[in-house]
């Protein structure tokens, strides 16, 4: 049942991305991998 409403969701969470967007909202400043350090830098 899920399926079929998984192409509207999307369309959905684009909307309300780009409202965000427009209102001003930004995403992140660092990017996740960053933030919960799972590629950390280790000089060998």
């Amino acid at each position: 049942m899920w399926k079929g409403c998984a192409g509207p969701n999307g369309a959905r969470n684009g909307v309300f991305a780009a409202r965000l967007a427009r209102e001003g909202m930004s995403g992140p400043l660092m990017h996740l991998k960053e933030f919960w350090c799972m590629e950390p830098n280790i000089k060998w």
